[in-house]
């Protein structure tokens, strides 16, 4: 066989061996980013429902606060007027 035509064949089967090679190499190359895609959409998703949670108390807290608040108004408007009846009830008792 001329050295010619050998190294036609040889480039043939190269070019084969390449393309295989290549083709080979974007598959896993997919399938790496297929998965690298999920575990960002499940880290994403786990960063959600974290921040969804801290909302959740935070809204919590205030409500607690807010009513803890008024709780405290309203104990000291009863704490007044408790104070008035036992001034009025006392004038009532010496006159």
């Amino acid at each position: 066989m001329p050295i010619c035509k050998q190294w036609i064949i040889r480039g043939k089967l190269l070019r084969k061996r390449t393309k295989a090679g290549m083709t080979s190499a974007a598959e896993t190359i997919t399938e790496s980013l297929g998965g690298t895609r999920q575990l960002m959409v499940q880290d994403v998703e786990r960063s959600r429902s974290m921040l969804m949670t801290f909302g959740l108390l935070r809204n919590l807290r205030r409500v607690f606060f807010i009513g803890l608040a008024n709780l405290v108004q309203i104990y000291e408007e009863h704490r007044l007027v408790f104070c008035m009846c036992r001034g009025i009830n006392g004038s009532v008792k010496e006159g």
